[in-house]
């Protein structure tokens, strides 16, 4: 009874062994396969751009850490970044994500506002350390407290 037992578990073992380490080996962390926010609204031109490509956004686009978000005239775009955060933006405004990191563990958010009327409203990164959470403007930088702000930015930068 001993043995059939242990031939048991050693053939069960033999075949379902190997697909539990193909799938470990293929598995990675889901923050690292999904992108950084997500266009959830949007009206009117509204793009991204990255280097020297540029691509309208909808409903659904992804959203990547580099990439520089503009609004055109009467447009509006509404974004939610996988921490929860959120960004809205008014027509002719410019936004650049340089940096988006979130984990379990640490996270970080740097992005610059350059023109236009905005929103946003930060999300667990910087509810758990304040100090990775930043959005410089042309004349100042905000260190966000968990919190929400909006702003207009007139003029050349």
């Amino acid at each position: 009874m001993t043995q059939r037992m242990s031939l048991r578990r050693s053939v069960l073992a033999g075949l379902f062994m190997p697909a539990l380490l193909l799938a470990l080996a293929s598995a990675r962390p889901a923050a690292a396969a999904d992108p950084p926010g997500e266009v959830i609204a949007v009206a009117g031109v509204v793009s991204a751009q990255a280097a020297a490509a540029s691509r309208p956004l909808q409903r659904g686009d992804a959203i990547f850490a580099g990439e520089r978000i503009t609004t055109g005239e009467r447009a509006h775009v509404d974004i939610r970044f996988s921490d929860g955060g959120r960004l809205q933006l008014g027509p002719e405004s410019e936004f650049e994500l340089a940096e988006y990191r979130f984990a379990e563990s640490a996270g970080a958010f740097a992005a610059r506002i350059s023109r236009g009327v905005f929103r946003l409203v930060s999300g667990l990164i910087a509810l758990r350390n304040r100090d990775d959470y930043r959005a410089q403007l042309p004349t100042v930088t905000i260190g966000v407290r968990g919190t929400d702000f909006a702003g207009e930015i007139e003029g050349e930068t």
